[in-house]
């Protein structure tokens, strides 16, 4: 009787890369327990080796502090990258070579830049200032003590070097200044002598331009001064002389009231008694002085009143002689002459008080065309004493300009002087920390050792396995 399988107890044909990783699990199989086992084989032996045969290695270290370089005048002058390669340059190590070997003959250390003499930058050196870097300077050997003198001595040498480097850079450097130093107090000499004589020649146009227009001012006033005499004396005598003529007029009028007044008392009275000349002139005359004749004024149109003032009195008046006495009508008429020439006197009094207005008016306006003329001469003075300098003035300005800069450099070269008079004896480089004889060695770090052993070991276990697994498939092919 035949037997039926079911479909589930079928087996399933394995994919082709699950036999890829059973084949390659079943061939590496050989060649695990020889790869671990050759892995702790070399541990073993490393960590064997570096306790009980591999020596101590001591190291010794100093720190440089750099200055921050601040210029020309620093004595930093060759920058952290330059000093470390001064450090570890061929001379400076041959020459630590040497001394090390003269301090100690019997050992012949022979250090080497970057095994046994190694050098790296640290950073800012915050107790050094802004800008200031540190160098750590490490010397490393077998024998504590040849390893502190190792870096002591290459310190010392670095720093001679550095040193002789610096005294001869600082040395050209102050040659240098002190050149331009010279230079420099020469510009200044020279300018100051131009700047002297740019001065006297500004003083010697101003004060010539000064004296000319003072002297000029001078006699302008006195023109003006001599112009306003000359207006005063035209124009005074013109009113003293229309003045004059009022005051006879009214001396006229004054004898014609008393000769009408006589007149009508003789006509009132013809037994009444007619004074003398003489008291009627004085009468006429008081409290007014005699003057000569003058020009004909309003009053001498008037035929009323005699023009001549003798015979005006001659006719009011005579030793004891009584007037002709004539006919009412004619006192009438004398009174209606006298009341018309006493209203010419009073016209004559306004004209003269308008004329002595006109005559102040025409003077103030004289003295104002004066005052704006000498406004204008001093303007034009001004402008003349500006432009008699101002050529000067301009150079003179540029001059002093230069002098300023000049004594700018000055100050900065006896400044940057200074700074190399102080920092002759140095590099720009101190010592932060000595080297000191080291207390104990450097620790010998077992386990990262023993993990690099145990890495080589296996790789060198897992190579001979599989060249033995190699032989042996070979030899079975065969």
């Amino acid at each position: 009787m035949e037997q039926r399988t079911s479909p589930t107890a079928e087996t399933r044909p394995e994919q082709p890369s699950q036999l890829s990783l059973v084949r390659l699990g079943t061939a590496l199989r050989p060649l695990v327990v020889p790869t671990l086992v050759a892995g702790v084989l070399g541990a073993l032996a490393v960590v064997v080796w570096v306790r009980y045969f591999l020596p101590d290695r001591y190291t010794s270290a100093a720190l440089l502090l750099v200055e921050a370089s601040t210029g020309k005048e620093s004595s930093s002058f060759l920058g952290l990258q330059g000093y470390q390669q001064l450090l570890e340059s061929d001379e400076v190590v041959g020459r630590t070579t040497r001394q090390l070997q003269k301090r100690f003959p019997d050992r012949k250390p022979k250090p080497r830049a970057g095994r046994e003499l190694t050098s790296r930058r640290i950073g800012d050196g915050r107790g050094g200032g802004e800008g200031s870097r540190l160098l750590r300077v490490e010397a490393h050997g077998r024998d504590p003590e040849v390893t502190a003198a190792a870096a002591e001595i290459w310190v010392s040498t670095f720093l001679d070097k550095c040193g002789a480097l610096a005294t001869g850079s600082l040395q050209a450097r102050a040659k240098e200044i002190d050149d331009l130093l010279v230079e420099a107090n020469a510009d200044e000499e020279g300018l100051h002598g131009e700047r002297q004589r740019l001065t006297g020649l500004i003083e010697g146009a101003y004060q010539g331009t000064l004296v000319s227009w003072d002297r000029r001012l001078a006699k302008v006033k006195a023109g003006f001064r001599d112009e306003l005499a000359e207006f005063d004396a035209e124009t005074r005598d013109q009113v003293d002389d229309f003045e004059d003529r009022h005051q006879m007029g009214v001396r006229r009028l004054k004898v014609a009231t008393l000769a009408d007044a006589y007149r009508q008392l003789a006509l009132d009275d013809p037994d009444t008694p007619i004074e003398d000349g003489t008291a009627v002139e004085a009468e006429a005359g008081a409290g007014s002085e005699t003057k000569p004749p003058v020009p004909e004024t309003d009053l001498d149109d008037d035929p009323s009143v005699p023009s001549d003032e003798e015979s005006q009195l001659a006719s009011v008046s005579s030793d004891t002689v009584k007037p002709t006495i004539g006919p009412a009508n004619d006192v009438a008429d004398v009174k209606r002459k006298l009341m018309t020439k006493g209203d010419k006197v009073r016209r004559d009094e306004a004209l003269l008080k308008r004329l002595e207005r006109e005559r102040l008016n025409a003077r103030r306006a004289i003295e104002d065309r004066q005052a704006l003329e000498l406004q204008v001469l001093e303007r034009q003075r001004q402008a003349d004493l500006y432009a008699a300098s101002e050529a000067q003035a301009d150079e003179l300005t540029t001059v002093e300009r230069q002098l300023r800069d000049t004594e700018t450099i000055l100050n900065s070269l006896v400044r940057r002087r200074s700074v190399l008079d102080v920092k002759r004896n140095g590099c720009g480089v101190e010592v932060a920390a000595a080297a000191v004889r080291p207390a104990r060695p450097e620790p010998r770090r077992t386990l990262p050792k023993a993990l690099i052993g145990l890495v080589v070991g296996a790789a060198l276990g897992f190579v001979l396995a599989l060249a033995r697994e190699v032989g042996r498939a070979g030899r079975t092919m065969a």
